[in-house]
């Protein structure tokens, strides 16, 4: 059935993070959270939605994940096919119905900023608001692939901290969209390349991305994939660059170095959180994966203020 979790601020409420602030035309705008929603549809909910979709436009960024299943939303009047792993951005002034169209189980959460100045509100497009953040041409595409579950682990981040916490910290936001501009940034240079990847292999990649904490095998890989396991160990590695248990590891590193980044849980708690069962062998593949103790990167990156 479908269920819905949103906080929303009874005015859009000020991040106030300063890397996050931009000047466009000798005004300068600040990001606000306008809302943050996540939604659960089951297939026989999605039937009774109006099928013709309900598109409305305003000058809001909109960040759109979907976190299981896939379907389909309307975009400026066109379907727009979306599945889990993948992340749409929504230019404000856009024409859109996020509502799911197929009748398909699907989970996905929005996240949905302003960017205020004293009098306007900001409405350049997604590629001209990563100029004036970084100073760089950034190519924007509509649809995001999150190959290294990253931009997840940020929107997993703000469910836990801003929609699960009675008590959560304005601050919570502005970590939140920091860590998502800065994975779109790097997927933008081309970090997660995955449109020359077949099919069979980018399902078993994308069950490794999904499910990066659990104990998952080989032979589960080849009865997702219908592949022998030697064709699969050397296909895998020919389209992604690592054996499957390689990727899987360097996975659990990377959502490791985001909860050592936004979260002050204990190295022990993020060693089980990320799928190591020995706190000892996170402390020593980390290192070597990293050149740093979980403790050292830490320091060296962490954005927690408290």
């Amino acid at each position: 059935m479908y269920k819905s979790e949103r906080f929303q601020p009874e005015t859009p409420e000020f991040i106030k993070q300063s890397w996050l602030k931009v000047i466009y035309k000798n005004h300068t705008y600040v990001p606000c959270l306008f809302r943050l929603r996540k939604q659960y549809f089951s297939a026989d909910e999605i039937k009774t939605l109006n099928p013709k979709g309900y598109q409305h436009c305003h000058k809001i960024y909109h960040f759109v994940y979907y976190l299981k299943g896939s379907n389909t939303i309307l975009i400026d009047n066109r379907e727009i096919k979306v599945r889990s792993g993948q992340m749409v951005l929504i230019d404000p002034d856009t024409y859109h119905d996020v509502m799911p169209r197929v009748p398909v189980d699907c989970t996905f959460i929005v996240l949905m900023i302003v960017y205020r100045s004293l009098d306007s509100d900001l409405d350049v497009p997604f590629s001209e608001l990563l100029k004036l953040l970084t100073g760089m041409d950034i190519k924007n595409e509509l649809i995001l692939e999150d190959s290294a579950g990253s931009i997840r682990t940020a929107f997993e981040y703000m469910d836990k901290y801003i929609l699960k916490n009675r008590d959560r910290c304005p601050e919570y936001t502005g970590y939140g969209l920091m860590a998502l501009f800065n994975e779109i940034i790097g997927i933008r240079f081309g970090r997660n390349n995955t449109h020359q990847i077949p099919d069979d292999i980018l399902t078993a990649r994308q069950h490794l991305i999904e499910n990066f904490n659990k104990n998952i095998t080989i032979k589960d890989l080849t009865e997702l994939t219908a592949l022998t396991r030697s064709y699969l160990m050397v296909k895998f590695k020919r389209y992604c660059g690592l054996s499957p248990i390689d990727f899987l590891i360097n996975e659990r590193i990377e959502r490791a170095k985001t909860y050592l980044g936004l979260t002050q849980q204990k190295i022990k708690e993020i060693s089980l959180l990320c799928g190591f069962n020995s706190d000892f062998y996170f402390n020593k593949i980390f290192k070597k994966k990293t050149g740093l103790t979980p403790g050292e990167f830490r320091k060296s990156n962490s954005i927690m203020i408290e």
